[in-house]
């Protein structure tokens, strides 16, 4: 199995509770039916699924886990993915949105991320085949133009004390430059200890340990708290596709966090054979 671990930085977090708000708004202007009767819209007609879905490792059914976004101005929306089951080689993950009328999208997955058909229904109801996106020319999605470089070994003083780091300038914009130092060594490791540039600059404040219990499944965190108020809580469990970034707050923006986790999920949709 080819499967990859993907990681979720606060600017993917960001762009999918962007997503994830538009598709939210667009299912709740869809006029729905009381009823068993079918929608005005037809939703095969306006929902595509996507070409690639990144499964991680130690994908198996029956895992699921919920993410809630809250927004600045107090309003929530959550997304549901859970691994119903594997048929003729394809996992069949369904994706439940809140603000979708009761919708649930059934996606068939190839090992690769790969998405083979997909479907769309309501709980209970024969799911119907909706279209899947077109596969992109590359999965390559780094940056084109040069190589990135490795960065400079240098230490750093902020608020959670003298850390080890790597310095990486990057060209932005009009010649302005983002310095981001990254940490070298220990729990530190690959978190964000600082950054400058014309958007602004905050530098971590403190870096502990806690931990983290949801639905009887204990995550040990590392949280680390930024002098702008960013959160970003961590853990070595992966929690499925949540991945393992499990709480991240923007204060000025909006807060993400894992609010359910299990390995019981069961098919809500009922699929062809």
């Amino acid at each position: 199995m080819t499967t990859r671990r993907h990681p979720q930085p606060l600017a993917f977090a960001l762009a999918f509770a962007v997503a994830l708000t538009i598709g939210c708004q667009s299912a709740e202007t869809t006029e729905q039916p009381d009823g068993d009767a079918p929608p005005k819209s037809d939703p095969a007609e306006i929902i595509t699924a996507p070409a690639i879905y990144p499964l991680y490792d130690d994908i198996a059914p029956g895992h699921w886990s919920e993410v809630t976004t809250t927004l600045a101005d107090g309003k929530t929306i959550s997304r549901r993915i859970a691994v119903v089951g594997k048929s003729a080689g394809l996992w069949r993950i369904e994706v439940t949105d809140s603000g979708d009328g009761g919708l649930i999208r059934g996606l068939e997955v190839k090992d690769d991320g790969a998405v083979a058909s997909a479907f769309i229904g309501r709980p209970g109801a024969p799911a119907r085949p909706i279209p899947v996106a077109p596969a992109p020319a590359t999965t390559d999605v780094r940056p084109r133009g040069s190589a990135p470089k490795a960065g400079v070994e240098e230490t750093v003083e902020v608020g959670a004390g003298k850390l080890k780091s790597r310095r990486i300038t990057t060209t932005v914009g009009d010649g302005e430059e983002v310095v981001r130092w990254i940490g070298a060594e220990g729990d530190a490791r690959g978190l964000l200890i600082k950054t400058t540039g014309p958007a602004g600059s905050y530098a971590l404040a403190s870096l502990e340990r806690t931990e983290l219990v949801l639905d009887g499944t204990t995550f040990q965190c590392l949280v680390a708290v930024y002098d702008d108020g960013r959160e970003v809580w961590r853990s070595e469990r992966w929690a499925h596709f949540a991945g393992n970034v499990l709480r991240l707050v923007d204060p000025e923006a909006l807060t993400i966090e894992l609010t359910g986790y299990g390995e019981d999920a069961k098919p809500a949709l009922t699929w062809p054979r």
